[in-house]
Order: structure tokens, then C-alpha cells, then sequence
């Protein structure tokens, strides 16, 4: 019995030290929020991805994968949401022929700096760094997808009303430039799939 006893809570402590994981930092910084980026989504953590994102967040689609984004050209953070929650959540997708595309089942992603963070605009406080970014994607099945883009990100400090020194940073905008490698596809088409 006590050795029955041993080994159930030896696998429930197991269970629960697997799952769990250390919390996120706060974005005190641009470069706290860039790792919580990071992290957030090599982890698919959904929930700080989205707290992460300003409300008024938008992505902007390269200019050779415009097509993708949707009608009116606005990739705001809904449509952000609902595509990285599917994505995360390890859905399938739709390919660009309209077929069932496979799910991912990893992500790997990276950002390197190219450059100091710029002061943009001081109304919202904003501040953007460029970035090379290499996101690997292994989707069910086995096949491997590298993406090699250069990418501008956008931050924002909120405030309090009753304390004007800057708190915790959100992202505000992601932008895609040129590709940056030769086996190269656009982030843009991962959110065309989900």
C-alpha cells in the first residue's frame, strides 16, 4: 500500500513539474518584452501573446505577401489572435490551394538585433528596433519550414493616469521586410494558413 501510495505521488509530482513553467517577466523594458515574445510563442503560450499585444496592435505583411492579409489590409490584433490561437493550439491549417494544410507541431523562433531601439514618437510613446528573425516550423508529418524575414517591431509604454514614468511596454506593431535567406517564406503566409 505505501509503495502504491509512493509511486501515485511520484507521477503527479511529475505531472505537475512537467507542466508547469516559470512565469513571464513583466515588459518592464523593450528588451523584456522582446524575450517574452519570444518565449511566448516557442512555447505557444497563448495567453502571453495576447498580453503582450496593444490593443491596438497590427501586423504589416511584406510587400510581396500583401495579398495574404485581409481585405481592407488590416491585420489588427483580432485577427492576430484568432490566426496565432489556431496556430498554437496546434490546428490544421488551409494551404494557398485550399486544401487541409498539416498542423504544426514545433516552432522554433529567433530575433537578432541589426540595430539600437529608436525613439519614434513621443504622442505614444513609442519606441522600434529591426530585427532578423528565423522562425523553424515542424509541422505534423515531419516537414520542416524555415523562414528567414527581417522584421520591424514596434513598442508602446503604457502609463498610469496617476503616475506619468513609463510602466510596462506592448507591442504595437510588427512589420515584415525583405527576406533574409535563401529557403525563405513570408511569416505572413503562416498567418494566411490559420
Amino acid at each position: 500500500m505505501r509503495l502504491l501510495l509512493f509511486v501515485a505521488l511520484s507521477v503527479f509530482c511529475m505531472q505537475t513539474s512537467a507542466t508547469a513553467s516559470e512565469p513571464f517577466p513583466s515588459p518592464m523594458s523593450p528588451n523584456q518584452l522582446m524575450a517574452n515574445f519570444m518565449r511566448a510563442i516557442n512555447e505557444r503560450n497563448i495567453d502571453e501573446y495576447e498580453r503582450l499585444l496593444h490593443p491596438e496592435f497590427v501586423f504589416g505583411f511584406a510587400p510581396d505577401h500583401r495579398a495574404l492579409a485581409p481585405p481592407d489590409g488590416t491585420w489588427d490584433r483580432e485577427h492576430e489572435m484568432r490566426s496565432m490561437s489556431r496556430l498554437f493550439a496546434g490546428e490544421t491549417g488551409i494551404a494557398r490551394d485550399g486544401s487541409l494544410a498539416p498542423a504544426v507541431r514545433t516552432i522554433r523562433f529567433t530575433l537578432h538585433p541589426i540595430e539600437c531601439w529608436v525613439h519614434v514618437r513621443s504622442e505614444l510613446e513609442t519606441w522600434a528596433r529591426t530585427y532578423d528573425s528565423v522562425l523553424l516550423v515542424i509541422y505534423d508529418g515531419g516537414r520542416r519550414q524555415i523562414v528567414r524575414r527581417r522584421q520591424v517591431f514596434t513598442l508602446t509604454a503604457k502609463r498610469s493616469e496617476h503616475n506619468l514614468q513609463t510602466g510596462s511596454f506592448q507591442m504595437y506593431e510588427w512589420q515584415e521586410l525583405e527576406n533574409t535567406g535563401t529557403q525563405v517564406k513570408s511569416h505572413g503566409i503562416a498567418r494566411g494558413r490559420f
